[in-house]
């Protein structure tokens, strides 16, 4: 997984730099992801309703 692996708007190294404003480094990113349990397979679930999210925003 690389360090880019979740971003937070939609896809682009944007959402590297909101995470950033709100505090959340690398170290952080990763302890997020080992209390939620946020894996690959979310990523990916996720990934393939985003358009139905989208569409609804």
């Amino acid at each position: 997984m690389t360090e880019n692996s979740y971003l937070t708007d939609g896809g682009t190294e944007a959402g590297v730099d909101q995470s950033e404003k709100l505090g959340i480094d690398g170290e952080s990113l990763a302890w997020r992801k080992e209390f939620t349990r946020f894996d690959e397979s979310d990523r990916k679930r996720l990934e393939e309703i985003s358009s139905v999210i989208r569409y609804r925003l």
